[in-house]
């Protein structure tokens, strides 16, 4: 899915950036909810493949928030570093509002930029007229904080059967419908609150579900050409889509298209190795591009024109994105893989002390 992922972050970037001569492909709001969707499909896919069972919940944690935080601190420093220049040279940025806030709303903002938790919530604070969310070193990384909450509880409901799972989201879709029928319809509830949101993760379950049945069936050229559908979906969004409410045909055909098509996304371009290091590079570049857009805005020649500005911005930041991949995640992603290599290698232990215990070679102390 990695031609897919590229294409959210990518739109996430143009957004930020004005777009391409107007072209922003979907977005930053529908691509985040489409980021949503992915991101419940591949926690399903971990939980009930690779960590199966409540024993190997510790790992899970540890290796997802491994990932998570790695890239992220990377850039959050460069973000501080960046920003203390900016005190310095022109008494702007974070670090300026920091300086001229109370003490709690730096403890707690200074708390919310390394730990992530909370970023969701600071779109919906204020300050002396100051919103919240200006404290940000990396203000795009609120949705990682959606992303980490539906950590914490996917292990308890990923693994449920199909019902539950679908129980889960409709009641997701209940409360949004609810919510947008007293008015909560704009940003941030458009796609910044969780439990308005938590039905796009559980769509993505709903996706592993379908996965499971549909590897179990021959995969001919109409099967892969439904791998191909949401990129053109995605690609050709401006033209049918735009509408900024959640309720709004395109933006459900759009996210109802990418739950019932992953499964054929991933089996016929998950071995690819150049579509899962494209895939790779999406993370770091939805977290530098924002910082990097900044700075690129300050020259003149780029910062007068978008079309200089999303372009210089996507060079910098595919760059800078591959050597956060290249340098710290493929390392850290070695070692998480060895741990959860750990898993498979004592359940094979467990299985042959069973059988040899089973067959009365050994006995049950001695497993």
């Amino acid at each position: 899915m990695g031609l897919l992922r590229i294409l959210l972050a990518l739109s996430v970037l143009l957004a930020h950036t004005r777009g391409v001569f107007g072209y922003k492909i979907v977005g930053g709001d529908v691509a985040v909810q489409c980021f949503y969707i992915v991101s419940g499909f591949y926690m399903a896919l971990v939980l009930n493949e690779k960590y199966q069972r409540p024993s190997d919940n510790a790992l899970f944690y540890s290796n997802r928030f491994l990932r998570v935080f790695s890239i992220y601190w990377l850039f959050l420093v460069v973000a501080v570093a960046l920003n203390v220049l900016a005190y310095f040279a022109i008494h702007d940025g974070v670090v300026a509002r920091m300086v001229d806030a109370t003490w709690p709303v730096v403890i707690g903002t200074t708390a919310s930029n390394i730990l992530i938790f909370g970023q969701d919530i600071a779109l919906f604070l204020k300050s002396d007229g100051t919103p919240y969310y200006q404290f940000m070193f990396l203000p795009q990384a609120w949705s990682l904080s959606l992303e980490l909450t539906f950590y914490l509880i996917a292990p308890f409901v990923v693994r449920r059967g199909l019902s539950v799972i679908i129980a889960v989201a409709f009641a997701s879709l209940l409360v949004r419908a609810a919510g947008y029928l007293v008015g909560l319809q704009m940003d941030p509830w458009l796609y910044r609150f969780f439990p308005f949101e938590l039905s796009l993760f559980m769509c993505g379950a709903i996706s592993y579900k379908l996965y499971v049945v549909f590897r179990q069936m021959e995969q001919g050229p109409l099967f892969r050409a439904l791998g191909v559908m949401p990129i053109a979906a995605i690609l050709l969004y401006p033209l049918y889509g735009g509408a900024s409410v959640f309720f709004d045909p395109a933006r459900i055909g759009l996210l109802a298209l990418l739950t019932v098509t992953i499964p054929a996304i991933h089996l016929t371009f998950g071995s690819n190795r150049l579509d899962r290091l494209i895939g790779e590079l999406s993370y770091p570049l939805y977290l530098c591009h924002l910082m990097i857009a900044s700075v690129l805005a300050k020259i003149r020649v780029l910062g007068s024109s978008s079309e200089l500005l999303s372009i210089g911005t996507i060079v910098v930041s595919v760059i800078a994105s591959w050597l956060a991949v290249r340098y710290v995640d493929m390392p850290i992603d070695a070692y998480r893989q060895r741990r959860a290599k750990q898993i498979v290698k004592r359940r094979e232990h467990q299985v042959r002390a069973s059988a040899l215990s089973a067959n009365g070679l050994i006995g049950p102390g001695l497993t």
